[in-house]
């Protein structure tokens, strides 16, 4: 240095005439000043590089003096501040660096779940993981995919596996990586009968029954009906219904239904017997024949039937077993009305007389009289009579049966109209009077 500067000197002295001198001298120049890390374990080393030019002294505080150009390798204990400090006799230049220091954590695995461990198809399946000081966490399934990438230390995740599974966990970070293993099954259960029933288990010959049926967890179902003159076995869904129509007899009701965790049985009784015939009862015939034409109405109570008609000479009209009433064109001489009730192939009738005779009930006066409430008082002037049932139009049956000689009677009537019906051996004769005060 001291030659260098001297031969400096020399040349000054001498003189150079074609280079003219630097008015301004500069201070140092800092070319370069750099760490090989600005953020380290605490204990590990980083390595300082340096350059400067034009400087008589150069110093790193923390350091001391140092060449003008070099490196130098520094032991991390702390965060640093390396201030570089270059003079000479025309300034001064500096430089700084920061390193900081962190500590390490190691790295663990304190919790790996995947929950539940045992679970149903279509189940979700959570995954939960905390590795401290993991500084990455890769997780995959059986299939070797990627549930999981470079994931935080601690984290969790849902997915839904097809079948058996396996769970691997990889977590990187310093003294690593850790690895870790978890499985999970998937339960097979047999199916479940959920319900399983049928509409009637006693029913009549001819009526329609219906088997009902839910089951979880089945591939196939088979519906068997024992009994009777044979067997009828179906294949059906796991979910539905059947109808049939059986003859009379005792049945057995078998479902039986697979799947992938086995089997499953179950059965019902049923019962068919011979219907029971239905009921018929001629209540009354309103207005009395009088062989001038005109509109007469019957009045019946009917149960249990299907169907019903009235049967006459010249032809059959049907009826309503509902209606309770049925409206017929009046005969203009003697006729027997047959009323047939019919379910399935049984019938049950009933033979109506309708006579054009004066032996019949002649009904001369008849009135009715609102008491209050529903009671309602009927008097009536009948001939030719044994006795009087009296009806409501809205009721269902008759409401009093008593002597005709009587003249009058009390009852409970719902509607407007009072029915009279008076009997003798040869027929009836029915009125309808409109209840007064209503």
């Amino acid at each position: 240095m001291r030659a260098w500067r001297a031969g400096l000197v020399l040349l000054a002295l001498i003189g150079c005439p074609d280079r003219p001198r630097d008015p301004r001298p500069e201070a140092p120049n800092i070319v370069a000043f750099s760490t090989s890390a600005d953020r380290v374990e605490r204990g590990r080393s980083i390595v300082l590089a340096w350059e400067v030019k034009g400087a008589d002294s150069v110093v790193i505080e923390s350091l001391g003096p140092v060449d003008a150009k070099g490196e130098q390798t520094v032991t991390v204990e702390r965060d640093l501040t390396l201030i570089l400090i270059a003079r000479s006799t025309h300034g001064e230049t500096r430089a700084v660096l920061l390193v900081a220091a962190y500590d390490t954590t190691p790295l663990r695995l304190v919790d790996f779940q995947v929950t539940p461990p045992r679970f149903r198809a279509g189940d979700a399946l959570t995954i939960r993981w905390d590795a401290p000081g993991a500084t990455g966490v890769t997780v995959r399934d059986v299939g070797r995919r990627v549930l999981a990438d470079n994931a935080p230390a601690r984290h969790e995740l849902i997915f839904t596996p097809a079948g058996d599974t396996l769970v691997s966990l990889v977590a990187n970070g310093p003294g690593g990586p850790i690895t870790a293993t978890l499985s999970a099954s998937l339960v097979v259960e047999a199916p479940v009968i959920l319900s399983f029933g049928i509409t009637t288990p006693v029913l009549e010959r001819g009526d329609t029954w219906g088997v009902f049926w839910n089951v979880a967890g089945a591939n196939t179902c088979q519906l068997s009906i024992l009994g009777g003159l044979g067997s009828l076995i179906v294949e059906v869904r796991p979910n539905a219904n059947f109808t049939a129509d059986p003859q009379v007899g005792r049945y057995t009701i078998e479902l039986f239904c697979t799947g992938e965790g086995g089997q499953v049985r179950e059965s019902q009784a049923l019962v068919v017997v011979e219907p029971s015939p239905p009921e018929l009862e001629i209540l009354s015939v309103s207005p009395e024949p009088s062989g001038a034409g005109g509109t007469i109405e019957i009045a019946y109570r009917v149960a249990r039937a299907q169907s019903l008609s009235f049967e006459r000479p010249f032809g059959t009209e049907a009826g309503l077993p509902a209606l309770g009433r049925h409206s017929l064109v009046a005969p203009e001489r003697d006729e027997t009305l047959i009323v047939v009730a019919t379910r399935g192939m049984i019938r049950v009738s009933r033979a109506v007389s309708l006579r054009i005779d004066a032996r019949l009930p002649a009904i001369r006066a008849i009135d009715a009289n609102a008491l209050g409430g529903r009671d309602v008082q009927v008097g009536w002037q009948i001939e030719n009579a044994d006795r009087v049932t009296l009806a409501g139009e809205l009721d269902p049956g008759p409401l009093a049966d008593v002597e005709a000689s009587a003249g009058a009677a009390t009852l409970p009537v719902a509607g407007l109209w009072v029915i009279l019906t008076a009997h003798n051996a040869q027929g009836i004769t029915a009125r309808r009077v409109r209840v007064g005060g209503r």
